[in-house]
């Protein structure tokens, strides 16, 4: 099997498999969350890893609080904190997209206790991928995105499947009138 096809298969896999993740609290569970806090650190991160990208830990940290907050919508009366320990941010270069496709990735611990302290979610290691598919072979190497924006689809990838993964829902909608 030629490299070009081997990667774009093994892309297809990852995407599938991010897809259907498997929720991070039982579903019984994630129907009683409420977010009340989110926690970021960013301590662990050393920078970005693929690409010529500088993104410092603040700003790492301040995207994230603002992906997490859309898509957890903490409130003041939640009933869990939600803890995110960053400790690694991928993004594939269009050398490696080219090679072996694949998408870019943050891997983090995840952690959620109730207000009294008890543990809803013990320290869980996982990796997510970007929104956007990337394929392997001539084809990903041609529609990789500008580093600037396959770090904003990483992280917003990022939140949305820390969102699905611990809560199962959409997100509310905000009408504006």
């Amino acid at each position: 099997m030629p490299l070009s096809r081997r990667a774009a298969l093994v892309g297809a896999v990852a995407l599938v498999l991010s897809g259907c993740a498997a929720p991070l609290v039982e579903e019984s569970v994630q129907d009683q969350i409420i977010v009340r806090n989110i926690s970021v650190d960013v301590s662990g991160y050393e920078g970005i890893k693929g690409r010529s990208i500088t993104v410092s830990q603040e700003r790492l940290k301040a995207d994230l609080d603002a992906g997490l907050a859309l898509q957890l919508q903490p409130q003041a009366s939640g009933n869990t904190d939600v803890s995110v320990l960053v400790t690694k941010v991928s993004l594939v270069s269009p050398g490696q997209a080219a090679l072996l496709g694949g998408n870019s990735t943050i891997k983090a611990t995840v952690s959620a206790r109730d207000g009294k302290g008890a543990i809803v979610l013990a320290p869980t290691e996982i990796v997510t991928v970007s929104e956007q598919l990337r394929l392997g072979g001539l084809m990903g190497a041609m529609m990789t995105p500008k580093a600037e924006d396959d770090y904003a689809f990483t992280v917003s990838g990022f939140a949305k499947a820390v969102r699905k993964r611990l809560l199962g829902k959409e997100p509310l909608k905000v009408v504006d009138n």
